[in-house]
Formats: structure tokens, C-alpha cells, sequence
């Protein structure tokens, strides 16, 4: 496993997985099971509840950066209101299989941006819409990368005979 490194370092050595090094799935307490991927320096896993303050506090610091990758349809609407509403996408998106959204956290826990898999099709090829974000403060050392072959590693898989 690649070693770990702290956000910021640009370092062109590091090596990313090309697979999520670790898959969590967890006893549903509702229908359908909580899943997290784990890479080298990344945990992706569903946006909840707790994470209301920590990610509107992203979401002002990292405004401006952000206005261009990630719209709303309404470019002045609050962080709360978008906080609220991609947390619904994520419920309905796991509900239904038609999406899987994830926010990004460090070791340390702190929310470091999204990636999100929309729009999911099924069928003789497997496909979706992909999209992610990073704070402005973690852009240049392979995360997006990282997190969306990871993602898309796990979601777009063969499903299980």
C-alpha cells in the first residue's frame, strides 16, 4: 500500500490504487446497507447528518473555487440549502440504486470534498454520470483521481450471480 502523505504535498511518486483497497459494507438499518470505500488516503461514504457543519463550513470557505464545478441552479443559494439537499440526493440515490453519492474524508475525518456517480445505467454496459469536488486546499496531489477510480471501481462492478 502506497504510503500514507499529508494533503497539500505534491509529490508526483505517489502511487494511487487502482481498486478501493478496502470495501465496507454495513448491516442496512434500513433497506438497503451503508457502503464506504477506503483508499490510500481517502474514505468515501455516504453524507449524513453529522457532517451538516463541517461541510457548509467547506462550502463557504471554498465558495468561490467551487461556483464553477459545482452548480446549484441557483448560485446564490445557502450552504445549509445545499447541504440539505445533496444529503436527500444521497438517501434517494442509495435507495433506489440510481446513484451513488460520497463524500470525501482524510484519516482524520475531516470532509475533504465529493465524488458522486449519477444517473447509473445498467445493462449490456454498465455506465453513469461522474462528477466530484475538492477543497481548493487539497487540488494538485492525484485526489481526484484516486477517489473517482475507486468509486467507479466499486459501483460500476459486475453485480454479484
Amino acid at each position: 500500500m502506497p504510503p500514507e502523505v499529508e494533503f497539500g504535498t505534491r509529490n508526483p511518486s505517489i502511487q494511487t490504487a487502482r481498486k478501493p483497497v478496502r470495501v465496507h459494507v454495513e448491516p442496512p438499518t434500513t433497506e438497503h446497507p451503508t457502503v464506504s470505500i477506503e483508499t490510500p488516503r481517502l474514505i468515501l461514504r455516504a453524507l449524513e447528518a453529522r457532517d451538516r457543519a463541517p461541510y457548509i463550513e467547506l462550502l463557504e470557505r471554498a465558495r468561490a473555487h467551487l461556483g464553477s464545478v459545482l452548480p446549484t441552479g441557483d448560485e446564490d443559494a445557502a450552504p445549509e440549502a445545499i447541504f440539505d439537499r445533496q444529503l436527500e440526493l444521497t438517501q434517494k440515490g442509495d435507495a433506489a440504486g440510481k446513484a451513488f453519492r460520497r463524500i470525501a474524508t482524510n484519516r482524520t475525518g475531516s470532509i475533504v470534498g465529493a465524488f458522486n456517480l449519477v444517473v447509473i445505467r445498467r445493462g449490456f454496459e454498465n455506465n453513469a454520470d461522474a462528477n466530484c469536488w475538492l477543497d481548493p486546499d487539497r487540488t494538485g496531489v492525484g485526489l481526484a483521481r484516486e477517489g473517482l477510480l475507486a468509486l467507479m471501481s466499486y459501483s460500476l462492478a459486475d453485480l454479484p450471480e
